[in-house]
Formats: structure tokens, sequence, C-alpha cells
């Protein structure tokens, strides 16, 4: 895209620059009010419409947004929590200066920063965006150094922490101590071998529950909101609220410490995601049965929020946050709370497989209720709406196709339990 700069730099008339100059000015104005009327934030209800929007401020109960292209003096529009599901930037932020670690709890949420100690099984971290925050440690999972090939949750127990090293050696045991420079493991045998911080790449946790989603009824968790920062924490809050008016932080309440309100620039705000609220991603529940059956491959375990390899969920040049990435043949069953009133997902081959072929079926109690047979790579399936109502199963299942099992990646794009 060529620039052409005003002719005001040619011009020899002071009056005249005065007004080419004037004029620039108000042609300038206009690209930033157009900019500004789009909306900075894109709001998506529980229903999945989308639009840009302005936010105004957040209450105990709503969130108030002025529609992109709204004039100045209209009312901002309520949106209670109950149709609430994901406020996000429209445009990404800058990130801010790279913290050396994340830590990634179970359940989702992550914290980059770096550990200052261990104290009464709560791991004392240190964010950029937060400041010092408190973990409990049955709730961490690892520590990871930033930039560090991302891990899907292990399918089963691990019985013992693991340290590895950038050098490619590694450590099973116990850790023994851990704070901002040393971390100091004690190996089977007795021996504590301490490791500068400085030489780890990862740190994995010794699982206490079990790994995979969140399991239980879902009106057993709270409803609550997951705060996604430029800094790349995500945290996830029992409260939000946001006063009008400028520059006005983001005040919220850390669900790992009620007692524990903190402020944050809404610059450094990336997302504002309601967690357990009118829609519940199926990533985020336990299967109660899950099952992987390659035809000649060894077994390809389902993936929550990742595809099957590990890599992001994506279409295109579309991102999904939420999906489960699975690979031929594979079975999915959920448990279907009294709640729950319907089940919603897309779907697609995981990448521009030639030889991918997949057949699909959804299924409630057992009964087929949605099939889709040779499914290809390079196609978005539509969203598939199921009435769940009375129902207490749901089965996912990706089935071989004409060829076998080859290629058969494939992501169940969004699904989602709707209240």
């Amino acid at each position: 895209m060529s620039v052409q700069f005003p002719r005001i730099f040619r011009q020899t008339s002071p009056m005249r620059s005065f007004v080419s100059s004037f004029t620039c000015l108000l042609a300038l104005f206009g690209v930033a009010a157009a900019a500004h009327g789009q909306g900075a934030w894109t709001l998506t209800t529980a229903d999945f419409q989308s639009q840009r929007v302005d936010l105004d401020s957040i209450t105990a109960a709503e969130i108030l947004v002025a529609p992109g292209t709204r004039q100045r003096s209209s009312p901002p529009e309520h949106i209670p929590f109950t149709r609430l599901l994901v406020l996000q930037r429209s445009e990404r932020l800058a990130p801010v200066a790279a913290a050396p670690f994340i830590v990634n709890l179970n359940g989702g949420d992550s914290a980059a920063g770096q550990p200052l100690g261990v104290d009464a099984e709560k791991l004392s971290w240190m964010t950029p965006s937060l400041g010092k925050i408190s973990l409990p440690l049955k709730n961490v999972g690892a520590i990871v150094r930033a930039g560090a090939a991302a891990r899907s949750a292990p399918t089963t127990r691990q019985t013992d922490d693991a340290v590895e090293l950038l050098n490619g050696d590694s450590l099973r045991g116990i850790i023994a101590t851990l704070d901002a420079t040393t971390i100091t493991i004690q190996q089977p045998g007795g021996e504590k071998t301490p490791v500068p911080l400085e030489s780890v790449l990862r740190i994995t946790f010794a699982s206490t529950a079990p790994p995979a989603g969140a399991s239980g009824a879902s009106a057993a968790r709270p409803r609550g909101f997951r705060v996604s920062m430029t800094d790349g924490s995500a945290i996830t809050c029992s409260r939000v609220q946001l006063a009008r008016g400028a520059d006005q932080p983001l005040q919220i309440v850390v669900a790992s410490d009620p007692a524990n309100t903190r402020s944050i620039p809404l610059a450094g705000v990336a997302a504002i995601e309601q967690v357990n609220g009118p829609v519940i991603w199926l990533s985020s529940i336990e299967p109660a049965e899950s099952i992987s059956n390659p035809m000649f491959d060894l077994p390809w375990p389902a993936r929550m929020d990742r595809a099957v390899d590990g890599s992001p969920i994506r279409f295109g040049d579309r991102v999904f946050a939420h999906g489960i990435g699975v690979h031929s043949y594979s079975r999915l069953m959920f448990n279907i709370d009294t709640d729950f009133k319907s089940f919603r997902t897309q779907y697609a081959v995981a990448g521009d497989w030639s030889y991918a072929n997949v057949n699909v079926r959804i299924k409630l109690d057992g009964k087929l209720v949605h099939e889709k047979t040779g499914f290809r790579s390079g196609q978005l399936a539509p969203p598939v709406q199921i009435d769940v109502s009375g129902h207490k199963q749901l089965i996912l299942e990706v089935d071989y196709g004409q060829n076998y099992d080859v290629q058969d990646r494939f992501n169940w794009i969004e699904p989602a339990f709707l209240r």
C-alpha cells in the first residue's frame, strides 16, 4: 500500500498550508473515530453470536457494553451473566515482557512468572500482572519454561515428581525444596539433588486427583470468570468488576484465594471468559468413557483443548480455544447433568490430510441422533445442536472411513452443553 503525503508539504502559502493541515487532521480524526467505532472488544453470547463492542463497565450481575457502531449518546446495552460466554479483545495486544516460567494448574489456569518458595503446601508465585500469589500445591500440574512445547494433560496419574533439564537429562522422585533459584529433588534412594532453576525445562508434579477435566455435577462447580492477560496468565476468578470511566482497573477476586482482591490495568487484559456459566465446554468435563483404537497405529488418546498431536485446534485461519482432538477409532462418553438442555458442536479433520476419511456419529443413550459418513479434510461442519433434555449419556464417535484409519486426525470444535 503506497502512502500519498498531503500537498501541504509543497505549498508556499501559509493560509493554504493551514487549510490543508486542518483538512488532514479532520481526515485522520475520521479514521480514528471509524476504528474506534468498530469496537475494541468482541462479545460472544451464549447463543454463539458475536459482535464488536466497546466495554462500559461490569457489575455483580451483568456486563455493560456499547455496540461498536452506536452513537456516543446511546445508553449501554445490559448483558446479564446468564447470556455471557466470552469478551475478548478484537485486536491482539502486544505481550508484556516475557516471564521465565509458566505454572499450569489443574483445571486449565496458568500464570506466567517465577517461583518464590513453597510453604504449608502452597506455592508462592510472582507474576508480572498480579504480583505475588499463593497457589495450593494440590492444584499445580507443572511448571514449564516459557516457550517450551505444549503438552496435553496425562491420561493416567503420575505417581512421582519429575524434573526435565534443558540438556535432555531428567530426575524423578519427590520435590524437597523449591525457591527462586534452586529446586531440590529427593530421588528414590533418598539422595537429595539440588538443581539450578536456570537449567530446568519442565517440572511435573505427581497427580493428587484424576488428571482429566473436572468431574461431578456441574451444579457443584461454581460460576467463575477466567481472565486472560497479556503476560500469558489465565486465572479463574470468583468475581470481576469494572467501574465506569476511563482508565479504571479491572477488580478481580482470585478463586484460589477468595480473600485476595487484585486490581489489573484493563490494558493488560486480553479476555474475560465465563466458566461454568450458560455454556459448559466438554473439554472441562471428565469423560465417563474414553476409547482410542486405531486400526494399525499405537493408540492416540483424546486431548482436551488441543489437537490429537498436541497442536492448537484450528481450521483455516481460525484458532479455537476449546475442543477435543481424537484419532479414529474414537469413542467418548459424557454424563448429562439434569440442568443441561442442549449439546452443540462443530467438527473438522485436523489438518490438510488427503487420505483422511471418517464417519462421524453422535448418540444419546445409545441412539443415533447425528451421522456424517465419508467426512474429509477441508470441511468445517456447520453447527450441530441437539436437545439433550431427559437424556443421561452423550456419545461422540469417530469411526474408520474409506481409508481405514490413515491420517484420521479429527477435532471436535467447541463441543459444549448449554443450560
